[in-house]
C-alpha cells in the first residue's frame, strides 16, 4: 500500500491515525470484517467467508469475528435471519391491514 502511495509506512500510520483515529492495520481489519458481515448476510458459509475475507484459517477468523462483533459467525447469521424474518412479518402485517 505504501509503495502505491509513494510514502513510508511510518508516514502512512501517522496520517491514518491522525485522520481516522485508526492505524492502517486496524482500518484494514475493520474493512475485512465489514466485508465478512456482508458475506454472511448474503448466505455464505463461515469457512467460505473466512477465505473470501482474507483469512487463511476459519478458526482464527471465528475468534477475530467474535472480537469484532461480540458474536460468533453462526450467532451473527442467526441474529440476521431473525431480524430479517421480523422485517418480513411487519411488512406482511402492514399490507394485510390495508
Amino acid at each position: 500500500m505504501t509503495e502505491n502511495l509513494g510514502i513510508s509506512r511510518s508516514l502512512l500510520h501517522a496520517k491514518m491515525k491522525n485522520l481516522l483515529g485508526l492505524s492502517a492495520g486496524d482500518y484494514l481489519r475493520n474493512k475485512r470484517m465489514e466485508h465478512a458481515c456482508q458475506l454472511l448476510r448474503s448466505g455464505c458459509h463461515v469457512s467460505e467467508t473466512a477465505y473470501r475475507s482474507g483469512f487463511a484459517d476459519p478458526n482464527y477468523f471465528s475468534k477475530a469475528f467474535r472480537k469484532y462483533t461480540g458474536k460468533s459467525p453462526t450467532e451473527f447469521i442467526n441474529t440476521s435471519i431473525r431480524r430479517w424474518h421480523g422485517v418480513l412479518k411487519n411488512m406482511y402485517n402492514t399490507e394485510t391491514a390495508l
